[in-house]
């Protein structure tokens, strides 16, 4: 797969090739959603206080 490269301003500067088993596969909604309910499950961590436990 060819895709091209552009730059800030939408000119194609230059063309790459990408691995068709990475980037030609259908959309994974549940897969989507999994990520980014770790993403911002791991945002979380270490935020946590006690407030009386000694």
């Amino acid at each position: 797969m060819q895709i091209a490269v552009k730059n800030q301003s939408g000119d194609a500067l230059d063309s790459i090739e990408l691995n068709d088993a990475v980037f030609n596969v259908p959309m994974n909604p549940s897969l989507v959603h999994q990520a980014m309910v770790i993403y911002q499950g791991n945002k979380r961590q270490g935020t946590h206080d006690t407030k009386t436990r000694a």
